[in-house]
């Protein structure tokens, strides 16, 4: 943890020299039904703690291309949703 910051139940205080930061977070998960939770997971709990007032924390997912129709038709939904879909040029094994 940060020197000076402060994580109470689900809020995270940050000392005023942390103030006004604004953190872009690239998380890499995989393309399948269990990846859904963990994204969600991610979605409801660290990449909320942080006071949006004092910290701006923007989480993006990379996820790279998909043979299985089913899967890419359920992560374009998720993508169309969260709006926090990252597609990379590379494909996922």
């Amino acid at each position: 943890m940060l020197c000076g910051a402060r994580l109470s139940g689900s809020n995270l205080t940050l000392p005023c020299c942390f103030r006004r930061l604004k953190l872009l977070v690239f998380v890499v998960t995989a393309p399948t039904p269990s990846g859904v939770i963990l994204r969600d997971a991610i979605r409801e709990t660290w990449a909320t703690l942080a006071d949006p007032k004092v910290v701006q924390v923007t989480v993006r997912f990379a996820i790279g291309r998909v043979k299985d129709e089913a899967v890419e038709k359920s992560l374009r939904a998720e993508s169309d949703k969260h709006k926090d879909i990252h597609r990379t040029d590379s494909d996922e094994g």
